[in-house]
């Protein structure tokens, strides 16, 4: 998956705030450029972004202002033997 260019703004879950993304495939890489992740909100994992089973590639972002129990910015799980992010 691509995200180019994007704004993640208000948003609410509880899990990823702002983006949730899970893959079964676990060479799956998303790549996330020129995007920002602001005062978004989980009860979970992630307030701006939670990844499960990928790898991820990000490119000129930004995390304001987003709140998460863990993780506030950024959230990722794998229980792939191996897995490192990108």
């Amino acid at each position: 998956m691509i995200i180019v260019s994007c704004l993640f703004l208000h948003n609410s879950s509880r899990a990823g705030g702002g983006v949730s993304l899970s893959s079964g495939n676990t060479g799956h890489v998303t790549t996330i450029t020129q995007t920002k992740f602001q005062e978004n909100n989980s009860r979970g994992l992630g307030g701006g972004l939670y990844l499960f089973r990928n790898r991820l590639r990000l490119e000129g972002c930004s995390f304001d202002n987003n709140i998460g129990s863990d993780g506030g910015g950024l959230s990722m799980d794998s229980d792939v033997p191996g897995f490192r992010p990108e």
